[in-house]
């Protein structure tokens, strides 16, 4: 393997680890939404049950 093709296999192989950061960032932060869109449902529902509030 030439010097041009190690460059640009070490240039993918870095994108690569760069994708999987950012997917694993966005299912953490997907994670997070779900619970707090969970937690305002139930607080929602929580909140219709007990009257005068």
């Amino acid at each position: 393997m030439d010097h041009h093709a190690a460059r640009e296999k070490e240039q993918l192989a870095k994108q690569l680890a760069d994708v999987r950061a950012e997917r694993f960032e966005l299912s953490v932060a997907e994670g997070v939404l779900e619970w707090v869109s969970e937690r305002m449902a139930d607080e929602r529902a929580s909140a219709t049950l007990v009257p005068g509030r």
